[in-house]
């Protein structure tokens, strides 16, 4: 009987999904919330130039807008980068020379990027500044550089970190008047003094390691969509089956990660010391359950909490990305499990064979379903998302430490059971058409796994949900003949434990995933 949902993302995940949570990890780094998934940051270093006139110290103010978090495959993108470099008065001497009042120029900071050791690379940050400046005639000279960041796009689930490197400038002094003459350009080099936090800025990546199918490739340092680790790009050729990418509510992110999966488990019966095969067809047909997933919203937040994503690094070394997504089975369009055929041995030696339907059914009024506020409260707060039952409400709380990242992924639904064509010990026993539990079944199933390596369940990976449900009594159940104090007595009860194995996650964003397998159904969590 249970059922249960799990979601990308980001990977996120492989998605983008995943996901949810910039990290800004250093001192003297000011985050600030923008629109949901952006952080921005504004990072202060010392820096010492060589110029012409001797070596001076300079300020240095980086400032840009990051995601949030990233997924495997999707380009990190910052914008609104701006370099500003403050120069004493000391230095402009060199500026000044051949008479000149004004200047503008460039600038160009090197960024190493990267995931781990051994898995980065070096990239530039160049600026250009819009406007000639003056030059003034006592205190120092703030020049702004606007300028844009290449992409880079991960390829492994480790957080990538931005680290400040060297700083170039190329300065155009010039004099007044209408022709602007200039004086040649004035070359400086600059180094970060030593001492200093060198974290600009680091992005967490949840999903999956690549799938085996897809030949690694080693770093490289071009600029546009650079690569820091990992494997080469999936190739489009990922096969997507018809229906899959089906978008289950309205409201939340206008870019929501869809997929598709497939389920299949046993289904305890506590009474009954048996359990029932559950997501495959009695003729094997489907062989197993079909699922879509829609990740509607992310978020990132603090365990204890903490006012920013920076402080929240620096006190405990990791951040949560928070997903939740809606999930809908999908048996010949309705919300429902594969019939399934049971058999048990009542009193431990009565054969007794069943067809049993599960379905999703409306949730009771004083339960219904509801976003998770870690979804929508965080560090990238948004407007909370109202859902609709029947549903499968799912919430995944990834933790990027990078030691293993571990997950947990909660679904909840409410099910309705069914029971027909029951004979007993080879005799028909007539139940009737309409024989099933009074009351919706609360159902729950958790995974836990974690990404580096990858263990247990995992969002892109699938793998076991375990849980136990109650179930409630039965009504409607005999044909001239009230049956339900005999199903009440060998079958409704607690203590009911499910294990379903999610298989793999089909979504845009991992087409190594696609078409999602057919797991094989585990007996046991932890081994096949």
């Amino acid at each position: 009987m249970a059922h249960s949902r799990f979601r990308f993302t980001g990977w996120v995940a492989g998605a983008s999904g995943l996901a949810a949570t910039l990290a800004l990890a250093a001192s003297g780094v000011a985050a600030n919330a923008t629109a949901t998934g952006q952080h921005a940051f504004r990072v202060h270093r010392a820096y010492s130039c060589r110029f012409s006139s001797g070596p001076s110290k300079v300020g240095v103010t980086v400032a840009a807008t990051f995601p949030t978090s990233a997924a495997i495959g999707k380009p990190i993108q910052p914008t609104g980068l701006r370099t500003t470099v403050t120069l004493p008065h000391a230095a402009l001497a060199d500026l000044t020379k051949g008479g000149a009042t004004q200047v503008t120029g460039s600038d160009v900071l090197s960024t190493m990027v990267g995931s781990g050791p051994g898995a980065s690379t070096t990239t530039q940050w160049p600026g250009q500044m819009t406007k000639r400046v003056p030059i003034p005639a006592t205190g120092s000279l703030p020049l702004s550089f606007p300028g844009q960041v290449p992409p880079v796009v991960a390829r492994t689930p480790a957080s990538v970190t931005f680290t400040a490197g060297g700083l170039t400038l190329a300065l155009v002094p010039s004099k007044g008047g209408a022709d602007g003459a200039t004086s040649g350009t004035v070359q400086v080099a600059c180094t970060l003094n030593p001492g200093q936090h060198a974290t600009l800025a680091t992005v967490p990546v949840f999903s999956a390691v690549a799938s085996p199918s897809v030949s690694p490739s080693s770093s490289h340092t071009g600029t546009a969509g650079r690569s820091v680790t990992g494997s080469a790009t999936p190739s489009i050729s990922g096969r997507v089956p018809p229906g899959c990418l089906k978008r289950l509510i309205k409201g939340g992110t206008s870019s929501p990660t869809l997929g598709c999966a497939h389920l299949i488990g046993y289904a305890d019966v506590n009474k009954l010391h048996g359990a029932a095969l559950v997501g495959r067809g009695p003729n094997g047909t489907p062989p197993a359950a079909f699922l879509h997933t829609d990740t509607y919203a992310t978020d990132s937040g603090c365990v204890p909490a903490e006012p920013t994503p920076a402080k929240c690094l620096s006190s405990h070394g990791a951040l949560h990305v928070y997903l939740c997504t809606a999930a809908q089975l999908d048996f010949h369009k309705q919300l429902a499990f594969p019939p399934a055929q049971a058999t048990f041995l009542n009193f431990g030696f009565v054969p007794v064979t069943a067809v049993v339907e599960l379905s999703e059914t409306a949730w009771p009024s004083n339960h219904p379903p509801v976003e998770d506020p870690r979804c929508f409260k965080g560090f990238s707060p948004s407007k909370p998302v109202t859902l609709h039952s029947p549903l499968i409400s799912v919430f995944t709380n990834a933790n990027n430490s990078v030691a293993s990242q571990p997950i947990v992924n909660t679904g909840t639904t409410f099910l309705s059971l069914h029971v027909s064509q029951v004979a007993v010990n080879g005799v028909p026993l007539p139940v009737g058409p309409n024989c099933g539990t009074a009351q919706p079944m609360l159902t729950v199933l958790t995974g836990h796994g974690t990404n580096v390596p990858v263990t247990g369940y995992t969002l892109p990976t699938g793998g076991p949900l375990t849980g136990e449900v109650m179930i409630p009594s039965f009504v409607n159940c005999g044909v001239g003949e009230n049956l339900d104090p005999l199903l009440n007595a060998s079958i409704a009860g607690p203590a009911n434990f499910q294990l379903i194995t999610q298989g793999t996650l089909c979504t845009p964003q991992e087409l190594n995933f696609c078409p999602p397998t057919i797991p094989k159904p585990r007996r046991h969590v932890g081994r096949q």
